[in-house]
């Protein structure tokens, strides 16, 4: 289960807003309104470089995050992508 939560960095230097993130926060959960890009990156293996930096953050924010499930759609089945990022990919 997620759970959307706020958070700030232990130093108070960033802030993040989750989508979603596990109660014992080693997953969180970012979703995007799809676009024809986002969908090319991730069928290809490629976190968009759009969202890349917000992920980072969030992981900065939820330290002991291990993992993102990254979602893009449009409310269909055929209109949705997802993808697990680990948090080695974005440091």
């Amino acid at each position: 289960d997620f759970y959307p939560v706020t958070g700030v960095s232990d130093d108070g230097y960033l802030g993040a807003s989750f989508d979603g993130v596990t109660l014992d926060e080693t997953t969180i959960l970012e979703a995007k309104q799809t676009n024809a890009a986002k969908m090319r990156d991730i069928d290809a293996g490629r976190i968009p470089e759009v969202d890349l930096w917000q992920i980072a953050q969030q992981f900065a924010v939820c330290e002991s995050a291990e993992r993102c499930y990254y979602l893009v759609g449009d409310g269909t089945e055929d209109g949705t992508r997802w993808m697990v990022i680990a948090r080695s990919q974005v440091e």
